[in-house]
């Protein structure tokens, strides 16, 4: 084998002295007397013995000694990648885990849904990041199925999905996610805990579920900023406590009534499934810039908020 230091001699010359063409395609020939066997036999090994390879493989690389190291990146450089392919494989360094593209989402090795690794996808092809939060699977982004009507138009009952876009941008949907009127999120039924435009085994959770997941994190006096995204893309200035520690990843969104918006990047709004607040309003919790609470509220149901997922047991 040749050595660095022998490569160093090899390759040194005396300046103005031209390199003789012989030394130029010397590495060409080399290679190409590694290549067309490879290619003739169709298989390629890549070892530290003469052991020729597997019949069953188009590669194969063996080492006693060292690994065979895949692409590593974060979940952000991860979603970055255009149209991956199915099969396409990686080391996410957020999660610590070599993850698989199924041709829909990306998922674990093992084809087992794993909350935190796993994506989950709606109906219409949105693709969403999960986070496990104590025994909780919940979704660590905003819904954002349907199509955009006017804030001026009352979501209705017609078998099409509705959201309100802040300021009536789609853009904002794609940012914050879609708003949306309480019984559009229900789907127009008042059963608690149902599907409602949540994806296939996913709910809209109940005031319930919210408290599980604030008394995990230690009450509702804390909780918001270990809830909120932390930075200033998507939250006022202030964004007092925001740590994010739980990867819930909530963003400002604001809200919508009576044919307006408000509030963007001031105010995180979300919805429960339960309408028992009092006569015409249904339970919600609310997160400020200013804050690290998260609070529960109630509201006439016609206000268009936000909406998080939970996963079903």
């Amino acid at each position: 084998m040749i050595q660095q230091d022998d490569m160093n001699a090899f390759y040194k010359f005396p300046k103005k002295r031209k390199i003789p063409w012989r030394i130029l395609i010397l590495p060409l020939v080399l290679v190409a007397g590694w290549l067309i066997p490879a290619k003739s036999l169709a298989q390629i090994g890549i070892k530290s013995s003469d052991v020729a390879v597997d019949g069953s493989a188009i590669l194969e690389v063996a080492s006693t000694t060292k690994g065979w190291l895949i692409p590593r990146m974060t979940v952000e450089q991860r979603n970055a990648i255009s149209s991956p392919v199915e099969g396409l494989m990686i080391f996410n360094t957020d999660t610590e885990t070599i993850e698989l593209f199924n041709g829909d989402v990306w998922t674990s090795t093992t084809g087992q849904f794993l909350c935190g690794i796993t994506q989950v996808k709606d109906s219409q092809g949105n693709t969403y990041q999960t986070v496990l939060i104590g025994s909780q699977c919940w979704m660590a982004e905003n819904m954002n199925i349907g199509t955009r009507i006017d804030v001026s138009t009352a979501q209705s009952d017609n078998g099409i999905i509705e959201k309100y876009c802040y300021n009536n941008l789609e853009a904002n949907c794609n940012e914050y996610g879609g708003l949306y009127q309480w019984n559009e999120m229900m789907q127009y039924s008042t059963t608690q805990g149902i599907q409602g435009i949540c994806p296939d085994g996913w709910h809209l959770p109940v005031p319930a579920e919210y408290n599980t997941l604030i008394t995990f994190l230690g009450g509702e006096s804390v909780a918001g900023g270990k809830l909120k995204e932390t930075g200033f893309d998507h939250w006022e200035e202030t964004n007092t406590g925001a740590t994010n520690s739980s990867g819930f990843t909530a963003r400002g969104g604001g809200w919508s009534s009576s044919a307006s918006f408000f509030d963007l990047k001031g105010s995180c709004n979300l919805w429960t499934s339960e309408k028992e607040f009092s006569s015409g309003l249904a339970y919600y919790y609310y997160m400020y810039a200013e804050t690290i609470a998260i609070t529960q509220g109630g509201e006439n149901t016609s206000f268009g908020f936000s909406v998080r997922c939970l996963k079903d047991d």
